[in-house]
């Protein structure tokens, strides 16, 4: 699994109780993104009300620092609409929470992607289901199935024995393995366990909820030079291997699927 995917990920708590409720992730160096209704559920509301203007949410990272306990200020509230028991037609149950300050240089924005062909594609997710709120658990069999009437999209478990996409997933990022980047956000799952069926909020709903991932996201387009300070998450491949086989050997080919960010590589 991605070592940067494992450290972009956060647990939310109940505020009274300290029990997880949700999971989240980090898309900016001070913001999480979460489901609404996760955040609704850790202040103990209603998941179609607003939250108080002062309402802050407990959260940690618990991949670098387990128990260190941060506070998140709501700065984007998109809630499921009063009265849908099922998904809502315009992909709402959207929220971002703001950090005061950056929590740590080993943790990095995790990059949305949006592939043109995305049914089909295989992921990796990771939630705090009940049983598994210390050490959280991880789905890889996955892959993304069609857009249903929401826009949100259907994700099926490929193999039937074994655990799927449960409550304490909401808010989870979907793992592109193939391009290394976020697919969409868990947003709801079957109540029974046995169909192994869950939705996500794809990553081009998530964009035009949050502007502000607007400028970061770039589609098919190359990240630029002026485009560095949204750059994340190919350091590793960078430092540790780009650079290296560039030094050493005459020509050097970088391959993968289109949008995968080959061409945001080599201009980095």
């Amino acid at each position: 699994m991605s070592e940067q995917l494992k450290t972009a990920i956060v647990r939310i708590f109940q505020s009274k109780t300290q029990m997880v409720v949700g999971t989240g992730f980090l898309i900016a160096p001070t913001q999480v993104m979460t489901c609404a209704h996760v955040v609704a559920n850790a202040l103990g509301i209603e998941a179609t009300d607003f939250p108080p203007a002062e309402a802050e949410v407990t959260l940690d990272f618990p991949f670098v620092h387990m128990g260190h306990f941060l506070s998140g200020r709501i700065v984007c509230w998109k809630p499921v609409h009063e009265g849908n028991s099922t998904p809502p037609a315009d992909g709402e149950d959207i929220a971002v929470l703001e950090l005061p300050e950056p929590f740590s240089e080993k943790v990095h924005a995790l990059l949305l992607v949006s592939p043109r062909m995305p049914q089909g594609r295989s992921f990796q997710v990771c939630g705090f289901p009940q049983g598994y709120q210390q050490t959280g658990m991880w789905v890889d069999d996955g892959r993304l199935q069609e857009e249903v009437a929401t826009g949100w999209f259907q994700l099926k478990a490929e193999e039937v024995p074994g655990r799927f996409i449960e409550q304490g997933f909401s808010g989870a990022p979907i793992w592109d393995i193939e391009a290394g980047g976020v697919l969409g956000m868990v947003v709801a799952a079957d109540r029974d366990p046995q169909v192994k069926t869950a939705f996500m909020i794809p990553s081009v709903i998530l964009t035009k909820a949050w502007p502000p991932l607007a400028k970061p996201y770039r589609g098919l387009s190359a990240f630029r030079e002026e485009d560095e300070p949204f750059f994340y998450g190919r350091d590793t491949f960078l430092d540790d291997e780009l650079l290296s086989a560039v030094r050493t050997k005459p020509l050097v080919a970088v391959i993968g699927s289109s949008g995968s960010g080959k061409s945001s590589v080599v201009f980095a």
